[in-house]
């Protein structure tokens, strides 16, 4: 069998995902139409598009190019995000008579970029398809309430390779790390002025932040204005390769998002067994439970949590290593590869037993 996918993201997103079909030997060819070639092995098939510039052009070639493809008689159609590939992946589905999924990696319920027209749009096109995939229970609760049918709904955790993540025998250079790209919703303001409010009592506290992004200018100069120049290291973009070693020179991982789906940042820390202070959004609590395998901060933005539950762990060592095996644990049981390649094994189970 075939399946055709569609996403945007950098390459390490492009590896992720593909490695979740890949792994499924029933998948002879796995047909991906995207701007960028990513992620490579022997059964990927990159489709590009000729127009580069032009977003609406570009997404209708791009339906264009499934329909001149149909040949390969896909059993699924795949957009990772709801609009726009969501959006192309259900018509061409339509067009071609073939089931579709949409695959939510972030928060369904962050109301910020999904309202107005983009919302309707979005509710319409997820009750049209075949299958949605969500990051954990509070997404999935969430588009029951508004009208989707749960036996559409699986519940997928972002995955990562578990082999390619684990503690390693090196300093710890920083009491704190945080990594993702570096934009307003992600409040790495947040994590600078923690730093600030923990170095009035740990002077020589030292943090990094791993990211790029449109935010990027800001924090540098709030680093500056908050006289944090030899406490907190911007290290920018950090590739593969380098991850691994990245999450073990931290000894905690702070996420100070507003929203976030399952973000695949935590799971790879947490293969890593660095433990977490997160703040309660999105899918979280399926990863992490508040006083068992890591700390939740109950709003984003309170400084003063953030910093209490920080010094907790950084002078309780017998919590902290509790923490670090816990989580560590959970990881390796529930977000490998595998996990996600059994669930999508269940959604083509079901468009077999629906077909005969």
């Amino acid at each position: 069998m075939n399946i055709f996918i569609l996403f945007k993201g950098n390459k390490s997103d492009s590896t992720f995902i593909i490695k979740q079909f890949s792994c499924i030997k029933e998948i002879k060819k796995i047909f991906v139409f995207r701007d960028e070639i990513g992620y490579q092995n022997k059964k990927v098939i990159y489709i590009q598009p000729n127009i580069r510039k032009y977003a609406l052009l570009k997404n209708m070639e791009k339906l264009f190019q499934m329909i001149r493809f149909r040949k390969f008689k896909p059993v699924i159609i795949i957009g990772i995000y709801e609009i726009p590939h969501g959006l192309l992946a259900t018509f061409a589905g339509k067009i071609l008579n073939i089931p579709s999924a949409i695959s939510i990696i972030g928060n369904p319920a962050y109301k910020k970029i999904r309202r107005g027209f983009r919302n309707i749009l979005t509710f319409l096109i997820l009750k049209i398809c075949n299958f949605v995939t969500v990051t954990g229970h509070n997404s999935k609760k969430y588009l029951l309430e508004n009208g989707i049918n749960t036996n559409k709904i699986f519940i997928m955790p972002n995955n990562i390779s578990i082999e390619s993540y684990y503690k390693m025998n090196i300093k710890k250079e920083y009491d704190l790390i945080s990594l993702g790209r570096i934009s307003a919703e992600k409040h790495i303001d947040i994590f600078v002025q923690i730093i600030a409010s923990l170095k009035t009592s740990i002077p020589n506290i030292k943090a990094a932040i791993g990211g790029n992004g449109p935010e990027l200018n800001k924090i540098n100069d709030l680093i500056f204005i908050k006289k944090l120049e030899n406490n907190i290291d911007l290290l920018g973009y950090i590739p593969d390769n380098k991850l691994r070693s990245f999450f073990n020179k931290g000894k905690i991982f702070i996420l100070t998002s507003e929203t976030e789906g399952l973000p695949r940042t935590l799971v790879q820390a947490a293969a890593c067994c660095v433990p977490i202070v997160t703040s309660k959004v999105g899918d979280i609590e399926n990863f992490i439970k508040h006083e068992e395998n890591g700390f939740i901060v109950d709003q984003y933005d309170d400084i003063y949590q953030y910093v209490n539950l920080i010094k907790r762990l950084l002078k309780n060592k017998r919590t902290y290593h509790e923490f670090s095996k816990k989580i560590r644990l959970i990881a390796q049981e529930n977000y490998s590869n595998r996990n996600s390649c059994n669930i999508w094994k269940k959604i083509i189970k079901n468009i077999n037993t629906s077909s005969t």
